[in-house]
């Protein structure tokens, strides 16, 4: 099976150039933070540090989780206008185009789920040697706690 998704990123809204109000400003607040959030990701994911990927952060990054750091095959156009403008906009796309193409995909499901079968095992070994002593120690000589054993300690201490 398989999976197509299609995503127009519309591009940042500049507010003082479009001169948005009302539901347009909201729209465009609202294309700048999908893109800040995905931007994140793309950040995360480049990094050579490999911590958290912030996936939950935007419904669009939920969305897109397994085009942009799974094992998909991803494509990105990149639109551009030739107006001496728009120049530092489509500079801007290009300089985020080329960060999503440092992402690298390609995760192999049957590696994965090999470290997660190794993973398990190694937990249920640790929660089973919690209980038992560990190896190469005896384990400690711990008297019953039963009455008559309380009856003898009273009676040692007193007598």
């Amino acid at each position: 099976t398989g999976k197509l998704t299609l995503v127009d990123l519309a591009g940042s809204e500049r507010v003082e150039r479009s001169g948005a109000e009302g539901q347009q400003l909201k729209e465009a607040a609202a294309i700048n933070k999908s893109l800040s959030a995905l931007g994140d990701v793309i950040n995360a994911l480049t990094s050579a540090e490999g911590g958290h990927v912030p996936y939950r952060n935007h419904p669009l990054t939920m969305l897109m989780s397994d085009s942009v750091g799974g094992s998909a095959k991803t494509m990105m156009l990149v639109c551009s206008s030739p107006a001496h403008a728009n120049v530092a906009e489509s500079v801007s796309s290009f300089q985020f185009a080329t960060r999503c193409k440092d992402v690298v995909c390609g995760s192999d499901p049957r590696a994965a789920a090999a470290e997660i079968a190794k993973l398990k095992a190694e937990v249920a070994r640790l929660k089973g040697s919690s209980r038992a002593p560990p190896p190469n120690r005896p384990a400690p000589n711990v008297a019953p706690r039963g009455p008559a054993t309380l009856a003898k300690r009273h009676s040692r201490r007193n007598g």
